[in-house]
């Protein structure tokens, strides 16, 4: 997560499950742990992740997880063989009051 004190009600997540796994449910059993995790930690209000522009199941996931696409890195990588790949940028508001100053 960030290092700075104003950024410390947010988290970041970042899994990956190979694609010989994939369908198994690993990705959601996953999700959910870390998802259970940050509601546990009653600082946060907000979990961030990115994931590739292109990696349509996992990016249907995370909506079903209750994440919104909030933004888009254009040519976020570009591949060897010259494949370029964006990220998208996905939130989940854990809906909780924002702190007294």
């Amino acid at each position: 997560g960030p290092t700075l004190p104003s950024a410390m009600h947010r988290c970041e997540v970042s899994l990956g499950v190979d694609r010989v796994c994939g369908r198994w449910g690993f990705g959601s059993a996953l999700m959910n742990r870390a998802l259970a995790w940050a509601r546990s930690e009653t600082s946060l209000r907000f979990v961030d992740l990115k994931v590739f522009g292109h990696n349509e199941p996992a990016r249907a996931l995370y909506q079903r997880c209750g994440f919104r696409e909030t933004g888009r890195i254009e040519e976020a990588f570009v591949m060897q063989d010259g494949t370029v790949i964006d990220d998208i940028v996905m939130l989940l508001s854990l809906s909780r009051p924002k702190s007294a100053p």
